[in-house]
């Protein structure tokens, strides 16, 4: 959670304001989470016109989103950054080859994703869990096996989500108003990485 992660989240006013962008980083010795709802409403009463809120796309960038959306009801929009285009390909001081964040991704890789920012509805249910059911992207509870795990992992990472169990990825989904065109991208990107691994890919089924 912001405030607790040693990884910053990134806050940015959206592309049509001038206003400089901030980062809000956590201090490195955070205060009582009752204060954070205080400090969030300061950071976004700089930037009336909202927020541009772009993390790293993997499970603690999905929480810290979450956080943000729900402290700041109606102010963000949200970019979402594929993770295989924000992984680092090799090892350096500071990350291992394979650590994900915002940093590994290139300059071009980033505006493309603030240049498609989506708003959220948490209301939202444009998709069921029949729809991922028939996706190949959750299993009925007798069921093993079929590439399920690896394939949902694999839309996450398109999708800019990072890992998600079958709940998360339909809230996300949901939440984020993806569209069936876009979940269909997904799975299509989804299936060549599975054909391409063959057995390695599978083994993700645990």
């Amino acid at each position: 959670m912001l405030g607790r992660s040693n990884r910053p989240c990134h806050l940015r006013p959206p592309l049509s304001s001038h206003v400089p962008h901030a980062h809000f980083v956590p201090d490195p010795k955070p205060p009582p989470i009752p204060l954070l709802p205080q400090e969030l409403e300061a950071a976004a009463a700089r930037y009336p016109r909202g927020l541009l809120v772009l993390t790293d796309p993997d499970v603690a960038g999905r929480q810290a989103r979450a956080m943000l959306d729900e402290q700041l009801p109606g102010r963000c929009v949200h970019a979402f950054l594929p993770s295989p285009l924000a992984t680092a390909g090799e090892d350096t001081r500071y990350h291992e080859a394979g650590n994900i964040g915002v940093e590994h991704a290139a300059p071009a890789a980033i505006r493309a994703a603030l240049a498609a920012p989506r708003r959220s509805d948490p209301g939202r249910q444009a998709f069921s869990r029949d729809d991922l059911l028939a996706a190949g992207l959750v299993a009925e509870l007798h069921a093993r096996g079929g590439g399920v795990t690896a394939r949902r992992f694999l839309v996450g990472a398109f999708l800019g989500l990072g890992h998600c169990d079958g709940k998360q990825l339909l809230r996300q989904l949901n939440r984020y108003c993806f569209t069936p065109a876009e979940l269909q991208a997904a799975l299509e990107w989804a299936e060549r990485q599975l054909a391409a691994g063959g057995a390695a890919a599978m083994a993700a089924e645990g």
